[in-house]
């Protein structure tokens, strides 16, 4: 099914003045240069940002395999959902520093216990660490909840890949298939063929083309054949999959990332939902505190598990 926003929409004023100053940031932005990216200053730049956030204080953090992972518990304790929250940053960079606020609201609005996971960054560690890193991570959340927990995985932009090909992966053992997905902005094309890059390139304010080539190098490394669905998950197999919910904006030169593993998902005959949000720009959902559409997008996201928890069987 496809979801429509539920209010009558036109862009909030503190949307826009979002859009205004993230605009006038990115030009002071120094980690493009010389017609390549300093990988350096992305990271530093986003540790800056992570600092200036509010309640970011950390909580249970442990080095489990080659990870560093982390609890959020801000649900009630009567909660009875798990989630693996794996944080976008196009592979190269992101931390538990840069999205534990994101996290905290997550744990609180959709009732869940959240387990960050900061894997291994690239181009220093090469695919499939990651994702190898994402498998482990969710098979301990799982192995070490009560049978009667619900156990989801939830992604933003690269997150959300590495989130998609774990569920392809985990939907071949019964013991450890998940109960749903959820992606939000996704990256799911390494090859970047879909036409919203091209067709959103002026409207998208956050990415680039040069950007994401740039990522993918990164990540997959040279000669890697990038229609894998561990590195690319839109040209998987979704049959038998779980309950699937995409999220994206308008705005985003991803969007038709979204909208191809949707309809790949139904066409399995999954039970999947996309939700398309009219002027949203990339990961515009880690901007609860900022502007309306935030919050709603994130009420969607509860209703989406509350709906997947209450279907028989």
């Amino acid at each position: 099914m496809i979801a429509k926003s539920k209010f009558k929409y036109l862009p909030s004023e503190k949307f826009l003045e979002i859009k205004e100053k993230i605009i006038r940031w990115k030009k002071f932005l120094s980690y493009y240069e010389n017609g390549s990216y300093n990988i350096k200053e992305i990271r530093k730049n986003a540790l800056i940002a992570a600092k200036n956030i509010k309640n970011n204080t950390p909580g249970n953090v442990f080095k489990f395999s080659n990870s560093r992972l982390e609890w959020v518990r801000e649900s009630s304790q009567n909660s009875k959902v798990n989630i693996l929250y794996i944080h976008g940053g196009g592979f190269i960079a992101g931390s538990l520093d840069n999205h534990r606020p994101f996290a905290k609201i997550l744990s609180k609005k959709l009732n869940a216990n959240v387990l960050m996971v900061d894997y291994p960054l690239a181009p220093e560690n090469k695919y499939p660490t990651q994702l190898n890193e994402v498998l482990k991570s969710f098979e301990f959340m799982k192995e070490n909840s009560s049978k009667f927990f619900f156990n989801g995985i939830l992604g933003d932009s690269a997150g959300a890949n590495l989130g998609l090909a774990a569920i392809l992966e985990l939907n071949k053992n019964q013991r450890l298939k998940p109960d749903f997905g959820i992606f939000l902005s996704g990256f799911f094309d390494l090859c970047l063929k879909n036409t919203s890059i091209e067709e959103n390139k002026i409207k998208d304010f956050v990415l680039t083309r040069e950007f994401l080539e740039f990522c993918v190098k990164s990540y997959s490394g040279e000669g890697k054949k990038l229609k894998k669905s561990s590195l690319s998950p839109v040209y998987g197999d979704f049959n038998s999959s779980c309950d699937l919910f995409f999220q994206v904006g308008t705005e985003e030169i991803l969007m038709e990332d979204s909208i191809n593993c949707h309809n790949k998902a139904v066409e399995s005959n999954v039970d999947s939902t996309l939700s398309i949000w009219p002027l949203m720009m990339h990961s515009f959902q880690s901007y609860y505190s900022c502007f309306p559409e935030a919050d709603f997008a994130i009420r969607e996201l509860s209703a989406f598990i509350e709906k997947s928890i209450s279907k028989p069987g």
